[in-house]
């Protein structure tokens, strides 16, 4: 039987402040008479929470019932605190906080890495931070060490606005709008994003996460470059694309993949970001993961 549990943990860094995560275990690996657990931890998108790896979570259980993976919700989104100081919503604060969080959880284990989107850019900050683990696989889900110009002022003019709705129906209709880049999802895969992406307060429809998180976005006027990060990852790296992706260029992809550890796949009729809800986008993950 697989099983989901939420829980939250205290970190402390630049005041404390509690994160909400889903912790996905069998029963088998709770018995001590099994092998060593692996875990695997899933980050978000910018305005997303741990909710958007259930399918994902779910079927790397069933795969493997050894297997723990821990889906966190970055501060400000989901179910963990908002920050008080809303200066600290960017992804070196991010990175640190993981440091913390996977070593209060899995200690000095190995890990496998899973990051959406700005997920994808705390995996690459985290990997050069020091810490007592070591990542395994990196995998980095429409997401690379550069994001040009237009991509990054993009982002800015969506996550300002606040947006606050009269009814449900509103708000459903704003995030399907402004999400096309998902892809084809099925009538029940949006009702899953709408039902974990949007909540009711004082009577008006708003989305799961502190508009506070938009005060680091301001309009620039050159790329996103990691690429001196990202060319000391020495671990094993699998790139995921929606070929029709503004976010994750298809230049940058062929230079991530120039790499000798990297591989990658793309996905038709699909921008930013590949969901991981079909069996189509998931079982390459498995395959990767399983992969000695």
């Amino acid at each position: 039987m697989i099983k989901k549990n939420i829980k939250s943990i205290q970190l402390d860094q630049k005041g404390s402040h509690n994160v909400s995560f889903s912790e996905w275990s069998s029963e088998a690996s709770q018995q001590e008479t099994i092998l060593p657990r692996q875990y695997i931890y899933c980050v978000h998108r910018l305005t997303g929470n741990s909710s958007d790896f259930d399918f994902l979570a779910e079927s790397l259980i069933k795969d493997n019932e050894n297997r723990v993976v821990i889906c966190i919700d970055i501060p400000g989104r989901g179910k963990s605190d908002f920050l008080k100081d809303p200066s600290n919503y960017h992804v070196e604060f991010y990175a640190w906080d993981m440091v913390q969080f996977i070593e209060k959880i899995s200690y000095d284990k190995d890990i496998d890495f899973i990051g959406t989107s700005m997920g994808g850019l705390i995996g690459m900050v985290l990997y050069q931070l020091p810490k007592k683990f070591k990542i395994r696989n990196l995998i980095l889900n429409d997401i690379g060490p550069q994001v040009s110009t237009q991509s990054m002022n993009n982002i800015a003019n969506y996550v300002q606005k606040v947006n606050v709705f009269d009814t449900r129906e509103e708000s459903e209709i704003y995030l399907q709008n402004t999400h096309k880049g998902f892809g084809e999802l099925t009538s029940l895969q949006w009702k899953f994003l709408f039902d974990n992406c949007i909540i009711e307060k004082n009577s008006k429809f708003i989305f799961h996460y502190d508009p506070m998180i938009s005060i680091r976005f301001t309009q620039v006027e050159q790329d996103l470059n990691l690429w001196e990060i990202y060319n000391k990852i020495d671990c094993k790296i699998f790139i995921l694309r929606g070929k029709e992706s503004e976010i994750l260029s298809k230049q940058v992809y062929n230079s991530m993949l120039e790499l000798s550890n990297n591989k990658g796949i793309e996905f038709d009729n699909v921008g930013h970001a590949p969901m991981l809800f079909s069996s189509e986008q998931i079982e390459p993950i498995i395959q990767f993961i399983n992969q000695v």
